[in-house]
């Protein structure tokens, strides 16, 4: 971690009984191979397949800076690459009811592009929400391929972009939303999603997608980035351990088993109509959910690693 890494809290690979919980773990693997470790905690089975991390003494806070921007300077950014809103437009300033939390909305037809004063970017355009008929979309790779080049126009763009230390990392492909007309269905377009790295740790909420949809256009993205800046260290007082005691469900209907494939220290940030300060650090369990009907869903669920006081995580 560049110089960050100091004295370390080694990952206790035992029988852990966490009673005031009502939490039982059987054993702590040292790889997926394995034994699972099993623990419950009311309808949910929880499932450690993976090794605690080892994680640094402290790390910095990381501050949230505002950033100026006008009605002109929105324009401009919207009518050049990659959005190329260049036709009659609607601009407006955006509230939400938050003190000095604002954005600016630029439309052109079905076209849409907000620019929010901490950093995030949200543009949509025809064709994310569905078609009449199935799309003509490309495979995985090129999708990806096209993902990138448009990031890449973002960044050149006028539009914030995160700069080193902070990285862009897109993670994985995935189908978008389907459309079902009478004993047909169809994926309208992929979603090629993509997270924000501190130093290789994750910031919570700070990623986004780029929606590619028929013939490869651009049909939506989401950047939840914000102009983050170093802050001061901060000790991590809570350990990987500690951390499982917090562990639970982000989803409304409860999972029969959550397995947890990865846990590494983080960040979160608030959702983008919400004013942040400074984004603090996490521990972030993710894997798979699995629900009594059989779907399955990702999740990354954040704990804290420090005894700062945290907003409510969920």
């Amino acid at each position: 971690m560049k110089g960050r890494l100091k004295k370390v809290l080694p990952a206790i690979a035992t029988v852990i009984i966490l009673s005031s919980f009502g939490y039982f773990i059987l054993s702590q693997p040292n790889s997926p191979q394995e034994i699972q470790s099993i623990f419950k905690s009311g309808k949910t089975t929880y499932i450690l397949n993976c090794s605690l991390p080892e994680v640094p003494q402290s790390v910095p806070l990381l501050n949230v800076e505002r950033i100026d921007i006008d009605k002109n300077e929105a324009i401009a950014i919207a009518g050049g690459e990659p959005f190329n809103m260049t036709g009659e437009l609607d601009v407006r300033e955006l509230s939400f009811n938050q003190e000095n939390m604002a954005a600016i909305q630029v439309r052109e037809g079905d076209y849409e592009f907000i620019l929010y004063y901490e950093g995030p970017v949200e543009y949509n355009g025809p064709g994310w929400s569905g078609y009449d008929y199935p799309p003509t979309l490309s495979t995985e790779e090129e999708a990806r391929r096209i993902a990138e080049e448009f990031l890449k126009k973002v960044e050149e763009s006028g539009c914030f972009y995160p700069k080193p230390p902070l990285e862009v990392v897109i993670n994985e492909v995935r189908a978008g939303s389907s459309t079902s007309i009478e004993n047909t269905s169809w994926i309208n377009y992929w979603s090629v999603r993509y997270e924000l790295r501190y130093e290789n740790m994750p910031i919570l909420r700070a990623g986004g997608s780029v929606k590619i949809g028929a013939g490869g256009t651009v049909v939506g993205f989401g950047a939840g980035w914000r102009n983050l800046t170093l802050g001061p260290e901060v000790e991590i007082t809570v350990t990987p351990e500690e951390a499982l005691s917090g562990l639970g469900s982000p989803f409304r209907t409860t999972p029969v088993k959550m397995i947890v494939e990865k846990i590494e220290l983080g960040y979160w940030t608030n959702p983008i109509i919400e004013r942040q300060d400074q984004a603090l650090p996490v521990y972030v369990f993710s894997g798979t959910a699995i629900f009594e009907d059989g779907d399955e869903m990702g999740f990354a669920y954040p704990v804290p690693a420090t005894n700062l006081d945290y907003p409510p995580l969920y």
